[in-house]
């Protein structure tokens, strides 16, 4: 790869980068006209915020608790002795 195909490649890269900041800006910023016009707009979004958080890691949870298995209490009965002589 030359130079000038990579230099090509950075600036698009940077380029994107850009504009996909610019548009979570416009998008944040067009969410806080949003809200302060419906304010109940923000009792939605936390409420929805909050049941997806405590739907998550109760699923999390189940997913854990689904995988547990119960370990085995057997201890094996190798003497001291045998296992240093080897």
């Amino acid at each position: 790869m030359q130079n000038t195909e990579f230099e090509t490649m950075a600036a698009q890269a940077t380029d994107f980068l850009a504009k996909m900041r610019m548009a979570i800006g416009l998008a944040l910023l067009s969410a806080g006209v949003l809200i302060a016009v419906f304010p109940q707009i923000l009792v939605i979004l936390l409420a929805a915020i909050v049941i997806s958080t405590g739907l998550g890691t109760f699923l999390s949870g189940w997913r854990m608790h689904g995988r547990a298995r119960p370990t085995s209490q057997y201890v094996e009965a190798t003497p001291v002795h045998d296992v240093l002589d080897r």
